[in-house]
């Protein structure tokens, strides 16, 4: 025979179950601003045409230990933000398996909180413990400073840490090949960069992939 209870149930020591307890669910297609509450649902299964927000509570009325799964289910990706507006991660879309990131609340003193935020991925897709991205011989490498171009990939956008693994490649005829540019570096901070000379003109295309 099962219960109901129709609002909240607060315990104020630990729960045993013999068998399981179930959390919830949803399924949804966004096309605007999804807004997320404190009783939404613990896996949050977002499905969108093109990119879309995807706003936390407010953490003071969460409790420490708070979490939700915000799942990429689309073609686009989700900008999952704090409760202010501001972007705390990119939950990516448009890939040939679901992405999905947990949040966790580790502070619920102001309205953004400190959260917690890391990757379930499935370990039989090597690319999600790697950041990649292709670049142009043109217009990515910016413009030309003291007879060198410059283009940076930084920590925050890489997201590997003070000490990521740089392997760059040149792409030929729709190959890419291993390749060297004449410096490369990396600051204190985890930012790279990859400088060629502007005579004569070395940039390329490419990707980069950094571990």
């Amino acid at each position: 025979m099962s219960y109901q209870i129709k609002g909240d149930l607060q315990v104020l020591r630990t729960i045993v179950a013999d068998r399981r307890t179930d959390s919830g669910l949803r399924n949804l297609v966004i096309t605007a601003t999804e807004v997320l509450d404190r009783h939404c649902a613990w896996w949050q299964n977002l499905s969108a045409a093109a990119p879309q927000i995807v706003t936390l509570p407010d953490a003071t009325g969460l409790p420490n230990g708070w979490q939700v799964v915000i799942a990429a289910d689309g073609a686009s990706d989700l900008d999952v933000q704090y409760d202010g507006g501001t972007s705390l991660r990119t939950v990516t879309g448009g890939l040939a398996y679901t992405k999905a990131v947990a949040f966790t609340l580790m502070d619920n003193a102001t309205t953004d909180g400190v959260w917690q935020a890391y990757t379930l991925e499935d370990f039989g897709y090597t690319p999600a413990w790697r950041y990649t991205d292709t670049f142009d011989a043109t217009t990515d490498w910016g413009a030309a400073v003291l007879g060198y171009y410059t283009m940076t990939y930084a920590a925050a956008t890489h997201l590997k840490g003070v000490n990521p693994v740089a392997q760059i490649f040149e792409t030929i005829g729709g190959v890419d090949f291993r390749t060297q540019p004449d410096q490369t570096g990396t600051n204190a901070s985890g930012d790279i960069d990859l400088i060629v000379p502007d005579a004569p003109d070395c940039r390329f295309a490419g990707r980069i992939i950094i571990l």
